[in-house]
């Protein structure tokens, strides 16, 4: 990779940075009176571009589709590698296969809850699903569904659609992540595969799943041995953070696991997951000449369009301004 090639990425990539809602809007979002006023705030900023189609608030999954879509088209133009925009879309194709097989399953049409895709049309693998024969799409895709299915068939447990498919999420991104020399995007997906390990034990130990359990779930290539999450498994709160506080997340797992002693919610571990991966992308806005920037800057708008849908969600169902700001946390 030549760094130097990116230079030009870096300037407009600090510019559509300077575009993003920024707090004082989305505090603004937060505490308008009604979901209309949201959807006015939008149309004065950026997601006019991405609103073809869309007349009122009620057309908000359009609209952010659009935006999201348009944003992964400013990326493909900035990032000289590839892999790196198919890395940090690939969790919106096996959404996409989520959906695909709880169609399949239940008998439902849920082709509304796709999200478009330039690695892999939906509508495409849902025909190859159907017809079991998987001849266009990525191995790694027909791989997953195969195990998936496979697992269902045998289990008849609806649950078992998003544990196989995470597995296998995290499985692809790591492995596309060790074919770049890109330190900083190493450390960011690994981080997210140990938080989504450590969450997923959480969740096991209170519903008191199996240790054969356990195995399909835990995602393979991060820093903390699955040795060692299948070790915790009948531990206690303390005994976890006495294991894991010396780990590359420990710190931030430390505090998510006091914090949900006292609250008994898993969204404590969520939002210290949060917390460290955007303290991982802080470093790497400042980074000259590379991709990095560019990734942050991706990430920063990835997670802006989901506080987006968060404050509308809450905004249709009537949730107070103040656990809609105590969820989106910082």
């Amino acid at each position: 990779m030549d760094r130097i090639d990116y230079a030009q990425s870096v300037i407009l990539a600090r510019v559509y940075e300077k575009r993003l809602l920024g707090k004082q809007k989305l505090e603004r979002m937060i505490d308008a009176p009604d979901e209309n006023e949201v959807y006015k705030i939008l149309m004065d900023s950026e997601y006019s571009k991405s609103a073809a189609g869309v007349f009122d608030v009620y057309g908000y999954v359009q609209l952010l589709n659009q935006e999201m879509s348009r944003i992964r088209d400013i990326a493909d133009e900035l990032l000289k590698d590839k892999r790196i925009l198919e890395i940090m879309t690939l969790r919106y194709d096996y959404h996409n296969l989520k959906v695909i097989l709880k169609s399949k399953f239940s008998g439902k049409d849920l082709s509304e809850k796709f999200i478009p895709s330039k690695n892999a049309n939906p509508q495409t693998v849902q025909a190859q699903v159907e017809a079991e024969k998987f001849t266009t799409i990525k191995p790694e895709f027909a791989t997953a569904l195969k195990a998936t299915i496979e697992e269902y068939e045998r289990t008849k447990d609806p649950q078992v659609i998003d544990i196989i498919m995470d597995r296998y999420y995290f499985e692809h991104i790591r492995a596309l992540a060790e074919t770049l020399d890109i330190q900083f995007f190493r450390d960011y997906i690994l981080g997210k595969i140990d938080f989504y390990n450590v969450i997923s034990l959480v969740r096991m130990k209170r519903m008191n799943k199996t240790v054969h359990f356990a195995e399909k779930v835990f995602a393979d290539g991060g820093r903390i041995q699955k040795s060692k999450l299948m070790s915790l498994l009948q531990a206690d709160v303390d005994k976890m953070i006495t294991s894991l506080k010396g780990e590359a997340i420990g710190a931030y797992v430390v505090k998510g696991l006091n914090e949900y002693r006292k609250t008994d919610s898993l969204f404590t571990l969520e939002k210290q997951s949060k917390r460290y991966l955007k303290e991982l992308t802080k470093d790497a806005r400042f980074i000259t000449f590379g991709p990095e920037p560019i990734i942050a800057y991706i990430l920063a708008k990835e997670e802006e369009l989901e506080a987006v849908r968060f404050i509308i969600v809450g905004k249709l169902n009537n949730i107070p301004a103040d656990k809609i700001r105590e969820r989106l946390g910082d």
